[in-house]
This record gives structure tokens, sequence and C-alpha cells, in this order.
């Protein structure tokens, strides 16, 4: 007779698939890693006395399970069916360049051609924008929607169109939900960057920056569990049910640096010309342990990421005259190619247990190749205002879209 278990759980980390190290090898036999999807992983953890935690089969040693997972280990029988979800406190939803790089290179082309503002001495700007994305789920990591709103105030010195060199200062907030049996994250991010550009031959340009973003997350999870009792002549008798919502927070910080080229070829009122960059960014993510009561708390270890990528785009754009100030419709795309951001392999335990056996999952492998297109228009007022919008696309990542919608001002003085 086959005896199931039924877990629904989203795991916290857009988890759907794991690396295991098998915690009790046979005699001189070496751990073996395998990857597998989450649900596989929790069927052979939690199944006959759940063993695969470290007890030993059929319960004769003392179990490792302790607090609100001892009941439920007290049962044998196989694991069911299972389903898993997760959040992004270990899986960065960010690719490529950030939003504020790119608010950054546009504020510089502004300052270089002194539009709205004199050509040199101070200026003042502030912007914000909301972004919208969507990840589809797969084998590795469960999907979610995720909303951000941010806004980033900065003041520049230009002298004379020919450098410029300032300081911005960054908040976004992030909140989503996870797809499927629910759960979801709300995470906060506050940065400074320090900004410049050269322009070394008239219509060539060198921007440049450095920063650092602290990030806070916070989320929680879902987690019903059920485990059919069977009585002495095979019937289930009852049910012992894990029930309830886990709570955890953590925190990264982060270093970014990059740079980008360019040339403007100006015909009459168009401009045109091509841009390439390079973006570098280190994330370390601290280690952090789930709260609650439901058996399944986990504990995650340090994390870290690196991404570096190369952009080659076009930017075209075509000033407007008109009554009220000038108009100026633009339009860019990029190619992005990432060099660094592998799958990574993350650690974890569970948090009651005695003996704290380790276990590994795996993050979704990040495309390599997939590209940005961006439509919107500036409108330069004679009192030395500025205002602009843009809407800006995600192409071609297999399992993302987004789209950000940016929105900002600009004073002078």
């Amino acid at each position: 007779m086959t005896r199931q278990l039924r877990v629904i759980t989203p795991t916290l980390l857009i988890i759907g698939g794991l690396f295991l190290t098998n915690p009790t090898p046979s005699a001189g036999q070496a751990p073996t890693p395998r990857a597998e999807p989450l649900n596989d992983i929790l069927a052979r953890v939690l199944s006959n006395f759940c063993t695969g935690l470290g007890q030993g089969p059929g319960g004769l040693n003392p179990s490792t399970a302790t607090g609100p997972l001892t009941k439920f280990c007290e049962i044998t029988g196989n694991v069911g069916a299972a389903s898993g979800g997760g959040s992004t406190a270990l899986v960065e939803s960010r690719i490529g360049p950030t939003d504020e790089e790119l608010r950054l290179a546009r504020r510089l082309a502004e300052r270089r051609a002194g539009r709205g503002e004199p050509g040199t001495g101070l200026g003042v700007w502030v912007n914000g924008d909301y972004q919208f994305l969507n990840k589809d789920t797969t084998r590795f990591e469960t999907g979610f929607e995720q909303d951000t709103a941010g806004t980033t105030v900065g003041v520049d010195y230009s002298f004379r169109g020919r450098a410029v060199v300032g300081v911005a200062l960054n908040y976004a907030h992030e909140f989503g939900e996870f797809a499927g049996v629910g759960g979801g994250f709300d995470n906060d991010l506050y940065g400074i960057t320090l900004y410049g550009s050269v322009v070394p031959l008239d219509n060539a340009f060198v921007d440049m920056y450095v920063g650092y973003t602290r990030k806070e997350y916070s989320f929680d999870r879902r987690v019903h569990l059920e485990k059919p009792v069977f009585g002495g002549g095979g019937q289930v008798t009852g049910t012992r049910v894990l029930l309830g919502r886990t709570e955890g927070d953590t925190s990264s910080n982060e270093i970014r640096a990059g740079a980008l080229a360019g040339y403007d070829f100006v015909i009459d009122r168009f401009t045109i010309g091509p841009r390439v960059g390079v973006n570098y960014r280190d994330t370390r993510i601290a280690g952090y342990g789930e709260r609650g009561s439901t058996g399944l708390e986990l504990i995650y270890d340090d994390h870290s990421i690196t991404s570096l990528t190369t952009t080659a785009g076009l930017y075209t754009s075509v000033a407007i005259s008109t009554g009220f100030g000038v108009l100026i419709p633009q339009a860019a795309a990029e190619y992005v190619h990432e060099f660094e951001n592998d799958q990574r392999r993350v650690g974890f335990t569970f948090r009651y247990t005695t003996n704290r056996p380790k276990f590994f999952f795996l993050t979704d492998p990040p495309d390599r190749n997939y590209a940005n297109v961006g439509l919107g228009t500036v409108l330069i007022l004679p009192n030395g205002m500025s205002v602009y919008a843009i809407v800006r696309e995600l192409l071609g990542y297999s399992t993302r879209t987004a789209t950000t919608v940016t929105a900002g001002l600009r004073v002078g003085f």
C-alpha cells in the first residue's frame, strides 16, 4: 500500500529545484549532489519518518526533528504530490543596467547639451519612475509579479558643457506576490551614486558612475502541509497538518560601477549616435532564518551575486520648437550581454532539526543576451526647467517581461 503525504508550501526563495547533498550516505560512499525540483526534494526528505533529515529508518534512532516538526516525522509513509513557491530574497529581479543608472545617463546627456539649464554652474534634478515586472514560473524558480516605485534626487555642476560632476540619492520600493499558493515580498532600496561626464571631442562623450545600494528585504511564505494517518487495517484514520505562515527578513550591500561612451551625429534638428557601455555589480546578501511555527522554517546561508554586462545601442532624437518650449521626442535601443551572473548554488538547513543537515538549491540560469527599447520625450521650458517621460520595455528575456515608465523634472540655477 502506498501511503502519501501531500505538501503545499511556497518555499521562501523562489525555488523550484534544489541541489541536495545526501546527509546520510552509505559507508565508503561520498555524498552525491543531485539537481532536483523542490517537490522531489520535499518528498524524499520528509518521507519515512523524515529520514532525509538524518533520522534512522523506522524511527529506531532518536529523532532529529524538534518543535512542530516532531509529530509530523513520527509517521511513516511516502510523500506524494508537492507544490512550491518562493520569494525574491536571494533571487534579484534586476538585470543589466539599473533604472537609476539609465536615469543618470539621460541626465548627463541633458547637462552636456545645456538643455533647460545654463551651460555651466549648478543644476538640481528630481525624477520618479514606476516599473511592472512579471517573471514566469520555471523548473528552478516560482514566478512572481513585482511593482517598483522609485525616485532620484541629484545635484551636479557643469563646466561649460565639457565636463559634469554630481551626486544622486536614490530610493525605491519593491512589492509583489508569488504565483500559485501565496506569499509575497516588500523590499526597500537606498542608494548613493557619484557620477560624471567628460567631452574629449565635440559630440563625443564618456559617462562614468560608482555607487552603493543598501537593500532591506521582507517576505512571507504560506505553508499548508497535510499527512494522512493510517490505521492498522490500512484505512486513513486522520490527518496530521502543518499549516501557517513563515516570515523572514535580511539585507544586502551592493557596489556598482560603469561607463558609457558615445558619439552624436547632429544633422539639422536631428541627432543620432551609437552607444557602448559596461556595467559591474557585486551584491552580498546576508544569511537569515525564517520565523514561524509551521515546522518547515528554513535557515539560509550568505549569498553573493556578481554581474558584468556590456551594452551596445543606438540613440536618436529630433528637436521641435513650439510656442511654449522645445519638444524633443527620442528613441533608444540597446543589446545587453551578461558575462558573470551564473546559475547559483545556495545552502540552507531546516530550523527545527538538531543535526541541521545541509541542502542546496539552484537559481534560474540567467539569459546571456537580451535587449531594451525605449520611447519618450523631453519638454524644455523657457524658465530653465525641463520635464520628461519615457517608456522602456525589456525584450528577448526568456522568463521575464518588464515595462518601466519614468517621469522627471529638472531645475537649473
